[in-house]
């Protein structure tokens, strides 16, 4: 069967199998924290401009995607389909190389030239971390690192299949973010374990 945008999206978060607009309360009305946020921020914003006069695009623009983080979030959240993924995730990567870049250049003090090759460098780094396997286990180099720790602590032996259980949920947190953005494409970041069932709305 061909996918569709109207395909439902099933088994994450508190959905599960039910389809019903308000099948995950919790994630849905939460992101009213986002627009809360958005407009502290923008009420801040405008009173620095109207104190000194200066127009601050990069900053407004992080907070514009602020917004339709919040609105794009609540719509997956909701109506859980293809499209709706799309409008919940697309703000975020963009908002990630955003903020990336703007903080190369506030705090760091690179020009936008530099900054922008910051982010390019960034997006190769993902690109190279979604071919890495994520599997039930730690990568070679954490093993290592663990097996050292582990000769001197009889303490981390009986902990050992929590922490792998951490780390390889980190990684996989982290691909999953990049892979649900507008990037995924791109970077071809590997699902781990979450299972999902789609469907088409007739």
């Amino acid at each position: 069967m061909a996918s569709s945008w109207a395909d439902k999206i099933f088994r994450y978060c508190e959905r599960g199998l039910d389809a019903s607009f308000w099948a995950e309360p919790a994630n849905a009305v939460s992101n009213g924290a986002f627009l809360v946020i958005a407009i502290a921020a923008t009420v801040h914003l405008a009173r620095r401009s109207a104190a000194d006069g200066q127009w601050r695009i990069s900053e407004a623009a992080l907070v514009a995607l602020v917004y339709f983080i919040g609105v794009g979030s609540f719509l997956f959240h909701t109506y859980a389909t293809r499209w709706a993924s799309v409008a919940d995730t697309a703000p975020i990567g963009l908002f990630m190389l955003g903020y990336f870049g703007y903080a190369l250049k506030r705090f760091v003090g690179l020009g936008w030239i530099l900054s922008l090759l910051g982010v390019a460098g960034f997006v190769l780094a993902m690109r190279y971390a979604g071919d890495i396997p994520c599997m039930p286990g730690l990568l070679p180099i954490t093993r290592a690192g663990i097996r050292v720790s582990m000769a001197r602590s009889a303490i981390f032996r009986r902990s050992r299949r929590c922490w792998a259980s951490v780390c390889c949920s980190s990684q996989c947190a982290i691909r999953r973010a990049a892979g649900l953005s507008p990037l995924g494409l791109f970077l071809r970041c590997r699902w781990c374990s979450a299972p999902s069932i789609s469907r088409s709305v007739p």
